[in-house]
């Protein structure tokens, strides 16, 4: 009798669990989906928006489409969990590998360098004037940040002589668990949490410049005048002085706390990130009971990484969301009449 009471607890839970198992891999493929599409959309209206397609914005677009290669290379791995994952070529699990690093590096280093942009703004209008102009400044940026990721993820592979592992063939799995161990805590603290701890160093240092701006501007006489400078990058923000008149200034603040959030949000979804990547230290012992806490760890991960866009474009003041529909209806309509 109690083996029988034994035997219908143990079902009655383990059918719970599958519940639970199907519940949230719907929610982990439709986020993976969602997340894609968010992305994709934020690039429509960077095409469809002209004031979205300055060169002062070429840093933030950056952060996105490295978001967007992020996600989308997750959306690649629909329901990888019901596919033999040896058995896929391992060349392609080469590429993906080097995907999986590169881009958990590129997201981290460009915030840090639109942080970096933003903050010579800032301190600096005469080189923030000559780095807007200057072609040659950004792809030499570009270079620079793909060079450091790559070194970060090549001096850690062939340092600790690591390989792609059996879950979604994500970088840093290595048979001798010290090897995997040290690959891990090398690129995390180098790729991460060193470029996301410099953003926020970055952010306080800017704010405390703009603060001493806007104290200057505001017991200035002339209250109309902007920084001529900055007049390129940021449009203007009325705020209240201390005898109560309206003030112009430029919406710096606004944009070092968009940089702020941006950089919370993507360090939150790189550590939820990371905490994947430790399942290639110890994938060989892991139970099952693991495969749903790492859905809802990708869940969060991804579900995180898709409000950046959503963030990216909220604050900008030119961005007004009933002009983009007329704008993307009119669009589609372009569509449907070429088509046709």
């Amino acid at each position: 009798m109690a083996a029988n009471k034994s035997t219908n607890i143990s079902s009655s839970s383990n059918s719970s669990t599958f519940l639970l198992i199907e519940i949230l891999e719907k929610v982990d493929d439709g986020i993976r989906v969602t997340g894609f599409v968010v992305h994709l959309l934020y690039f429509a209206f960077v095409f469809l928006i002209k004031d979205l397609r300055m060169r002062s914005l070429i840093y933030i677009h950056q952060v996105n489409l490295f978001g967007l290669i992020f996600i989308g290379h997750y959306a690649i791995y629909l329901n990888a969990f019901k596919i033999d994952i040896l058995n896929i070529n391992a060349s392609l699990c080469t590429i993906s590998e080097i995907v999986w690093a590169m881009a958990k590096y590129l997201r981290c280093y460009s915030i840090l360098l639109l942080g970096i942009y933003r903050m010579i703004a800032v301190l600096s209008p005469r080189m923030f004037n000559k780095w807007l102009k200057s072609t040659l400044v950004y792809m030499l940026s570009f270079l620079i940040e793909f060079l450091v990721c790559s070194c970060i993820y090549l001096i850690g592979k062939f340092t600790f002589r690591t390989t792609y592992g059996v879950n979604y063939c994500q970088d840093g799995y290595s048979r001798v668990i010290a090897d995997g161990w040290y690959y891990f805590l090398f690129t995390s603290t180098i790729g991460v949490i060193l470029p996301s701890f410099a953003v926020i160093v970055i952010y306080f240092v800017t704010k405390h410049a703009i603060d001493k701006q806007i104290m200057l501007k505001a017991n200035k006489k002339d209250s109309s005048t902007t920084f001529s400078s900055l007049k390129i990058f940021f449009s203007g923000l009325e705020l209240l002085s201390k005898d109560g008149s309206k003030v112009r200034l430029s919406p710096q603040e606004s944009l070092i706390r968009q940089l702020f959030i941006i950089n919370i949000l993507l360090t939150l979804s790189s550590t939820l990130y990371l905490g994947l990547n430790l399942a290639n230290l110890f994938q060989e012992y892991l139970t099952n009971n693991y495969y749903s806490i790492r859905l809802i760890i990708t869940i969060s991960c991804l579900f995180i990484q898709s409000i950046i866009p959503v963030v990216s474009l909220s604050s900008h003041p030119k961005f007004k969301m009933i002009l983009i529909l007329k704008q993307f209806k009119q669009f589609l309509q372009t569509i449907i009449l070429v088509s046709i």
